[in-house]
């Protein structure tokens, strides 16, 4: 039998509509007209009925849909708000001459620069693998703790499980998802200010303030620029550049180059796996320097009239010196114990495996 379909009375409709404001089920008018028509009851070859109440409660559910969904584009756009605000941090206050601004991050990169109105300030911004500002709560966790010691100041991004006190963060565990928490930290710290920066792994540098500086690395590049005081430099894995230092320099990478000038030694070179290239215009005291690296070519730039006991030892390589050596022994290029001038305090380079080599300051260089 083929499909036929049962007129409905337009008094029918507008009962119909009186009834669907009067159950209990309804929470907001619905409309009704005779623009509208409500679709007929259906008799089919099987002689199954559908009742109009059918498609009625299937009109209510799609308008009950549809104000959930709305209700949930207005939350979600709540909670996105939200989380910009959370993704970024700002500290600003003034600091005075001689304190110490400790900025320590568990994962992303960290830049300093020089403060030119006299106020010390810290950003940080939570960043994804695209680099892009997070705005889910994957990485809400990832949170930031202010801490005054004195007259010091203690800055630290780090997770709810992580601790933080005046030398660092102690991890206690990861995200929950298994990614790594990233934020971008820039600083500007006012001349005078020391600088004590350590990110778990991102590059990180520092330029132009002027005063002490400890900069660290778990993993990612280390700068340091135009400081004039001393400077402490280390990455477990990435190349260190300090220039234009005005002090004693330490650095130290398990595996990178390392470049050092400074105006006034001495100065502790260490590399895992690397070339290291030194150069000092002065030294300041007769403590001892020691630069080794495990694979790679050695140069030390001294100042002409450097005094000292050298000590030197390559696994496969030679030594050239511009400086006059009185040899004790045996001479051995590869291992080499010798006064420089009148002697003085402990000289020791060294390389697994590549040359080493000993310049004067404003001396014509000699490449070997």
């Amino acid at each position: 039998m083929p499909h036929t379909t049962a007129s409905v009375p337009h008094s029918n409709r507008e009962r119909r509509c009186a009834v669907l404001h009067e159950s209990p089920m309804m929470r907001a008018p619905v409309l009704c007209s005779s623009r509208i028509p409500i679709v007929p009851a259906r008799t089919t070859t099987s002689n199954r009925v559908f009742p109009m109440r059918h498609t009625l409660r299937l009109t209510f559910s799609a308008l009950v849909a549809l104000c959930s969904l709305a209700s949930l584009a207005t939350m979600a756009s709540a909670q996105s708000g939200a989380a910009d605000r959370d993704s970024m941090f700002q500290w600003t206050g003034q600091m005075a001459a001689g304190t110490v601004l400790r900025v320590f991050s568990v994962n992303g990169p960290i830049n300093a620069v020089v403060s030119s109105d006299g106020f010390a300030e810290v950003k940080a911004v939570k960043r994804g693998r695209s680099g892009r500002s997070i705005r889910d709560d994957r990485y809400s966790e990832l949170v930031f703790e202010t801490r005054r010691v004195g007259n010091d100041i203690v800055i630290c991004v780090l997770g709810p499980e992580d601790d933080c006190d005046d030398d660092g963060v102690t991890r206690h565990g990861r995200s929950r998802d298994g990614r790594q928490r990233h934020a971008d930290v820039t600083i500007r710290v006012p001349k005078g200010v020391k600088l004590h920066v350590v990110s778990g792994n991102g590059a990180v540098e520092a330029e132009g303030t002027g005063a002490g500086v400890i900069a660290r690395s778990g993993n990612g590049a280390v700068r340091v620029e135009a400081h004039g005081d001393s400077v402490v430099a280390h990455s477990g894995n990435g190349d260190i550049d300090v220039r234009g230092a005005g002090g004693p320099v330490n650095a130290h990478s398990g595996n990178g180059r390392i470049e050092v000038t400074t105006s006034l030694g001495p100065v502790q070179a260490t590399t895992g796996n690397g070339s290291i290239q030194v150069e000092m215009a002065a030294l300041r005291g007769s403590e001892n320097m020691s630069f080794r690296s495990g694979n790679g070519r050695v140069t030390v730039t001294l100042p002409a009239d450097y005094n000292g006991e050298l000590e030197s030892s390559t696994g496969n390589g030679h030594l050239v010196s511009d400086f006059p050596l009185s040899v004790e022994g045996r001479l051995d290029r590869q291992r080499v114990r010798a006064t420089i001038g009148k002697g003085g305090p402990r000289l020791r380079i060294t390389s697994g495996n590549g040359n080493l080599v000993l310049r004067k300051a404003g001396g014509t260089r000699r490449e070997r």
